[in-house]
């Protein structure tokens, strides 16, 4: 991870709190929602990070239909799938830093909504038609991409 990536991470745990209290980070983006997402320790969002700033940045709320098909999906078929934990474990790993990175740019409405009709609706899309193999295929090719462009070393 690059310096700047570094910095905009660090300053996201520096000021976090507990989930459900008002997030008073600086760089928070001001979606009215006032809960802090960005650190795995403070983070109301149960771990779906990219999907949830996405969401979040285009109106959604945190306990959205979307957001909870996509927790159902992680909790109750990748968990069971047999490299599941795994690949859990690491998006957990690098999705708050692509956050961060996505967030210090000023164009970052742009980039959730690219990044929402482009890839994450038509992942949803197979989860609701229960193609769950396909969803982890696209899930995982989304994740790699941002990884590629937004995590640079």
């Amino acid at each position: 991870m690059n310096q700047i990536n570094e910095k905009v991470v660090n300053s996201y745990h520096s000021t976090c709190r507990h989930p459900g209290v008002p997030c008073g980070d600086k760089y928070h983006r001001g979606n009215g929602h006032g809960y802090c997402y960005y650190c795995s320790l403070c983070n109301s969002s149960g771990g779906c990070f990219i999907t949830t700033a996405t969401l979040l940045s285009i109106g959604k709320m945190d306990n959205c239909d979307e957001l909870n098909i996509f927790r159902n999906f992680r909790d109750n078929w990748l968990s069971k799938q047999p490299d599941g934990n795994e690949l859990i474990s690491e998006y957990y790993r690098i999705a708050p830093h692509i956050v961060a990175t996505i967030d210090s740019f000023s164009e970052k409405e742009r980039i959730y909504n690219e990044l929402w009709t482009q890839s994450i609706e038509p992942c949803l899309d197979l989860i609701k038609q229960n193609r769950f193999s396909e969803a982890n295929e696209v899930y995982q090719d989304i994740v790699a991409e941002l990884k590629e462009k937004y995590l640079k070393k």
